[in-house]
């Protein structure tokens, strides 16, 4: 007697199931790829840049806020409620001392953004203007909440301070 031995033989569709495999992997590939992008492209979600620095740093940052607090200055800013035809609001700023009289001759920086769009910043020198006031067209489309980093520097005294700044549009 002889064994012939009958190699059997495949029916039906053999690649399905693969295929299937194949197809849902790849649409979940496709689709963290997808989620990635969106992520990354979000203009309202921002990251503190050079946390890690300012962390290091946090003792002298507290240090400076506590001689800014010595110092007796205090910020106010003042924003036009009309914006012009490219989105520009002129943002005034006056810095008095503990007398309340106002600080002139300092130079003046500001960074400055929206918390809707954290991720874009302005960062500007402000003009000094014949009242002693400090002054800038900064572009400020979006009414609502802006957080306002002032840092000025007059000789030796350095003051910074951060002002919540509420912009209403008509």
């Amino acid at each position: 007697m002889s064994a012939t031995s009958n190699p059997a033989t495949i029916t039906g569709r053999p690649w399905l199931w693969p295929t299937i495999i194949i197809g849902v992997l790849s649409v979940h590939v496709i689709g963290l790829v997808l989620v990635v992008l969106i992520a990354t492209r979000d203009p309202s979600f921002a990251v503190e840049p050079n946390s890690y620095q300012k962390a290091l740093g946090w003792d002298a940052s507290a240090a400076r806020l506590r001689a800014s607090q010595q110092l007796g200055w205090t910020a106010t800013l003042q924003v036009d409620q009309n914006a012009d035809i490219l989105g520009r609001r002129r943002l005034v700023c006056r810095i008095v001392d503990k007398d309340g009289v106002t600080v002139v001759g300092a130079n003046v920086q500001l960074l400055m953004f929206h918390h809707a769009r954290a991720a874009s910043r302005v960062e500007v020198n402000l003009n000094p203007e014949q009242d002693g006031t400090y002054s800038a067209f900064l572009p400020m489309k979006r009414a609502g909440l802006w957080e306002c980093r002032i840092a000025a520097r007059r000789g030796d005294a350095l003051y910074d301070a951060v002002v919540m700044q509420e912009v209403i549009s008509r």
